[in-house]
This record gives structure tokens, sequence and C-alpha cells, in this order.
């Protein structure tokens, strides 16, 4: 699944992935992109991947789809995994 994270930052798409992608959530997260393209020649995109399972096949092409169509248009791609329990997971 994923999750558009709303930020201040203009040229910022941010989103939370978890559990397994489908095709259908990378359909979701192309008009947001769109959205922040019109306005910015290049952008940010991060990724913030919780509990991160993987993706369906026909997530992983549109995966490798995506990645090739917007790859020019971003200025970096970070991206925080995290599992419950791990180290990098925040603790209260």
């Amino acid at each position: 699944m994923v999750e558009i994270i709303n930020t201040t930052a203009p040229d910022l798409v941010a989103v939370r992935v978890t559990g397994t992608l489908h095709k259908t959530d990378y359909q979701q997260l192309l008009p947001a992109l769109e959205k922040k393209l019109a306005d910015h020649e290049k952008i940010n995109l991060y990724w913030h991947m919780y509990d991160f399972t993987g993706w369906t096949l026909q997530g992983l092409l549109e995966d490798l789809s995506f990645e090739c169509a917007i790859s020019t248009t971003l200025r970096r791609l970070p991206w925080w995994a995290t599992k419950p329990g791990s180290r990098l997971w925040p603790r209260p």
C-alpha cells in the first residue's frame, strides 16, 4: 500500500509504503508526482518503507517502468526502511 504523506516542501513527494506493492499502488502515486512536476522541473521523492514485504509481479514490472520514466526528474531518491523492533524503528 502507498500512502502520500503531506509535506510543506513545494518540490517534495513523500510516501509511506507498507506491505506488498501492487500495480494499482503506482497508479495512485503517479498523479501526485505529475502534479508536482507540473510546477517543478525536478522533484525530490522520499520513501518510508514500513514493514515492506515486496512486490507482486505486476507491481515489480510497474516499478521498473516507473523508475525508467521518472529517473531524470528526480534530484535524489532517499528512503528509510523500518520493521517493528529494528534498530531504526522509532522508540517512544
